[in-house]
């Protein structure tokens, strides 16, 4: 055969093999739309087009076939536990902020054995196989300690509510305009496709609010505004709560940035206009307040400064304040100046008396500078950073960080190093050997972060946070790609309080100050410390991180410094952005211990870790002011990711003015001192053994855990003994 017949023979094959493939896909698709997936329906629509394409056409199809969300007397629509992106009944896929799409595999499987057809029943197990390899990470669970390639974000709230949807579709067609690269183009009409999804929704919830018969004046002005908004230019405060409310959901319900800062402007008019009162915002904000709690929305940050620097608090900010006590959530945090004002500071301890656990307390000065000098904001940006999830470092609108990305327990590490014990008599050298060993886990955790990264973006763009975070439009590139302006990872590190007391008793023990020999230690943990009760005790009763003890602080300082460095040192894939460290357990302390054994500081085999940056629960028995010693003095302004430090106050320090001074010295100590993030939990002894015994009492019982705010009676067991354990504050 000629080579000539042979290339003729190989096209005809290919063709041939073309044609299989795409009746396959038309197959494919046909049996998906049967099934009521539209959402995977769309993405398998055509199977050879990108998946920039592919995503925003199953959000389309999901948008033409969904339903509306129920309405319910509400001054905000959608509200409550409503989800734009589960309308569909059993539905097994659907949008993710952070995923780009969630896949149900049991749901999937369920409907798949509705199938008589054994061809649909093939072509449904290579959906489920494509699936699997596009949902999965690349990051091991050695290495997912609080993260696994999660994003949160926000949107660019304040850019949607001054130009409206009509612009963001005005641009994207210029742009399409503009260029002749074919992947841009593509980039630009796959947004097109998502814009006109969220287009249609609007129009869905728009519809449905018309239907209703009779509508009171209500609901006419909600009418109205749904009118205007999110589609044009907000013109009041609440229009622009409309639109920021719908928005919202279209975001999935993730973190809402500087809440208080993009609506002010619309606030301050409709005030001075006598537009609108206090009470009615209050209205509009507890509804708010509401829905973030039925949707498990996440942050909101108040206060701090302007673009000049100057002061942000304003009456918005107080209102913030006054409506959220005894809220779960939002996730409220508060920017702390050293000239925030008394009303604030007040406002703030009345928020926390109340027992919700909000807002937590953000350094100003030192967060301000951190975004300057190590994530390299731009001047014009520096003042908007804000905070996603629990409270993980990112810039209002122009942002995406992992957070958290990955993560590593230094107990885990201390384990396996420790066989080595035996090997060294000197502190040093053996504090030497493990911090290499340190080392290589950071390495490791931010190249698999990084393959992770790399991964998504070829393999899970975003159209929805590629419409409305800056500046993915611009430069013509997806969000996951790197389109975002500032791009960066959070890398969570477990368990310093625990590794840095260990690592005292170990100095205690190479240098003979104990009567414990390195071999006699290995037993002891080898034996969970059965038998050894004595030396137990003796471990126990050794200085501890959080009481500030010089030696103590001194390997506090040299571990968290050595740590924070390396991880800066690094650069996430995506955007060549940073990485920043961070502490924040939520409530995975419970778990980051349970394959753990015993270890040096005393710490009984699979039992809890540290809460979080400060001291073990529980030992910080010395007040206080040793415990912002000990913490403060370690480098926090590298650990921008956030180091979470956790306190317990007796509910009877808010009640006189003198008691109040008190907390308020405290928590401006701590910022003095250099120390980032501060969250308080306000809840007597007596409720929380109360709590323990009879939840029925308690259903709106909120502690603060981790980054966040929970009710006391939703957390296991040995959650709740932990924060029991949290030494109280009572000055």
């Amino acid at each position: 055969m000629t080579g000539k017949c042979r290339t003729t023979v190989e096209r005809n094959k290919n063709f041939l093999e073309l044609i299989k493939k795409t009746k396959m896909k038309t197959e494919t698709y046909k049996t998906l739309f049967e099934l009521e997936e539209y959402f995977l329906a769309g993405f398998y629509e055509n199977k050879f087009e990108s998946y920039q394409r592919r995503f925003g056409k199953a959000i389309k199809l999901y948008a033409e076939n969904a339903g509306s969300c129920e309405y319910e007397n509400t001054v905000l629509y959608p509200a409550g536990s409503s989800n734009l992106w589960n309308l569909i009944p059993d539905s097994s896929a659907g949008f993710s902020y952070s995923y780009t799409m969630v896949f149900r595999k049991d749901q999937f499987l369920k409907k798949m054995d509705t199938l008589s057809d054994e061809r649909q029943q093939y072509l449904m197990q290579i959906v489920d196989r494509d699936l699997a390899k596009i949902s999965q990470t690349c990051i091991t669970q050695q290495y997912c300690c609080g993260g696994n390639g999660y994003t949160h974000s926000m949107i660019n709230y304040g850019r949607i509510l001054k130009d409206g949807l009509v612009e963001y579709e005005s641009r994207i067609r210029s742009k399409l305009e503009e260029t002749e690269d074919e992947e841009k183009r593509d980039f630009y009409s796959s947004l097109l496709i998502a814009l006109e999804s969220v287009l249609i929704l609007h129009k869905k919830h728009l519809e449905k609010l018309r239907s209703i018969a009779n509508p009171d004046s209500k609901l006419q002005k909600l009418i109205l505004a749904m009118e205007n908004v999110p589609l044009k230019p907000a013109k009041s405060f609440y229009e622009a709560m409309v639109a920021t409310n719908f928005m919202w959901y279209i975001d999935d319900a993730d973190s809402i940035g500087r809440f208080d800062q993009f609506l002010y402007p619309y606030f301050k008019k409709d005030m001075d206009d006598g537009v609108i009162s206090r009470e009615e915002v209050a209205e509009i904000l507890k509804e708010l307040w509401h829905s973030f709690d039925c949707r498990g929305g996440w942050h909101m940050i108040l206060g701090g400064s302007n673009n000049d620097s100057s002061s942000a608090y304003q009456d918005l900010t107080l209102l913030c304040l006054e409506t959220i006590q005894k809220c779960r959530r939002p996730n409220t945090g508060l920017r702390v100046r050293p000239d925030m004002p008394d009303e604030i500071w007040q406002a703030v301890l009345d928020s926390m008396a109340s027992g919700c656990g909000h807002p937590s307390l953000y350094n100003e000065d030192v967060y301000a500078s951190g975004v300057r000098s190590i994530l390299k904001v731009d001047k014009k940006d520096e003042h908007n950073f804000a905070y996603g999830g629990c409270t993980e470092i990112m810039v209002q609108g122009m942002s995406n960080v992992g957070s958290i990305d990955a993560g590593f327990n230094l107990l885990e590490i201390m384990e396996n190093f420790l066989p080595n014990l035996t090997e060294y008599n000197n502190f040093d050298a053996f504090f030497k050997d493990f911090l290499c060993k340190v080392k290589e886990t950071v390495d490791m955790s931010i190249a698999q972060s990084n393959l992770n990264q790399q991964y998504m973006s070829i393999y899970r763009p975003q159209p929805i946070r590629s419409l409305f975070i800056d500046d993915c439009i611009d430069r013509g590139l997806d969000y996951n790609a790197g389109g975002a302006r500032y791009n960066g990872s959070v890398i969570n590190v477990v368990a310093f309080a625990n590794a840095i007391n260990s690592l005292f008793t170990i100095k205690q023990v190479l240098e003979e100050n104990i009567p414990i020999t390195p071999v006699k230690l290995l037993q002891m943990l080898e034996n969970d410390y059965s038998g050894f009760n004595n030396e137990h005790q003796i471990i126990k009763g050794l200085d501890k991180y959080g009481c500030n003890i010089v030696e103590v602080n001194e390997i506090a300082q040299k571990l968290t410094g050595f740590v924070f460095d390396k991880i800066l040192s690094h650069k996430c894939y995506r955007g060549n952005g940073f990485c920043v460290p961070s502490t924040i357990m939520f409530v995975t302390y419970a778990n980051e211990g349970a394959d753990i054994g015993a270890t040096p500081d005393g710490r009984k085999a699979y039992s809890p870790v540290s809460d979080s940056y400060g001291p073990m629960q529980g030992t910080d028995k010395d007040g206080p002011t040793s415990t912002i010693l000990s913490t403060a003095g370690t480098p926090q302004y590298k650990g921008l990711g956030t180091l979470v430090l956790n306190l317990r106050i007796d509910k009877k320090m808010f009640k006189d003015k003198e008691s109040r001074n008190k907390v308020i010295s405290i928590l401006k100590s701590y910022f003095a001192k250099g120390g980032l993030m501060i969250q308080v939990t306000v809840a007597d002894s007596a409720i929380l053994k109360d709590a323990i015994k009879n939840p029925e009492k308690y259903n709106d019982l909120i502690i603060r855990i981790g980054g966040y705010s929970e009710y006391f009676t939703r957390l296991s067991p040995i959650l709740q003994h932990e924060v029991m354990n949290r030494t109280e504050i009572d000055c």
